[in-house]
């Protein structure tokens, strides 16, 4: 079988396995759990194109009573999703062209499984850089990011979590340019391993490119 699902997906099919198992430790009614369970299936299938084989994998998920059940059920999806990228350290400088020395992220040592985007943080010129996919493709943006020390919902994974504020330069018009500011996670990878759908982080993107 081959891959076919992405990290946020797999953050989709994980938070629908905790609500299944809370269910178990919270609801008496079988019935209600029965609903639970189903209710569950139907907001992954609703999510992600299945076909059979796919799908029966997945449906595994209505079986789960226990956390453990959890951990062993998701490590039979895990070889099944579709990584970030490809990326390389060419296809990054591409996106900054104007950017001097840019320091770039050490990608040995990501784990493209679980991202929905690259994020670093570029100390020498103390600038964060964001590359998402974007229409077959990637698209980066680089800017100030200044923690809070604060809660605060991300403008990326829409949850509420630590944030900082992320100020970057957008196209206003033909040859105007405006800065635009997002609080966002200050942990990328916390803030990936939330991300249960693309449409805040598409959201984020446009206002970007306006």
């Amino acid at each position: 079988m081959e891959k076919f699902i992405k990290n946020h997906q797999y953050n989709h099919i994980n938070n629908q396995a905790l609500n299944i198992v809370n269910a178990y430790s919270t609801i008496q009614d079988k019935k209600v759990i029965e609903a639970v369970k189903f209710s569950a299936l139907e907001k992954i299938t609703n999510e992600i194109y299945l076909d059979d084989e796919q799908e029966t994998l997945i449906k595994h998920i209505v079986h789960l009573k226990e956390k453990e059940h959890i951990e062993q059920f998701l490590e039979g999806i895990i070889p099944y999703i579709i990584p970030f990228g490809p990326i390389t350290e060419k296809s990054i400088l591409k996106q900054f062209p104007k950017a001097k020395k840019l320091q770039l992220p050490n990608l040995q040592e990501s784990n493209f499984s679980k991202l929905s985007y690259l994020s670093w943080f570029d100390t020498r010129a103390q600038r964060k850089y964001i590359i998402f996919e974007y229409k077959n493709g990637f698209k980066g943006f680089g800017g100030t990011f200044k923690p809070l020390y604060t809660k605060g919902i991300c403008s990326l994974c829409n949850q509420l979590n630590d944030v900082g504020l992320f100020m970057a330069r957008a196209k206003s018009g033909k040859e105007t340019y405006v800065n635009r500011g997002n609080y966002i996670c200050s942990d990328s990878d916390n803030c990936n391993a939330q991300i249960t759908n693309l449409q805040y982080m598409e959201k984020f993107i446009e206002t970007q490119l306006k």
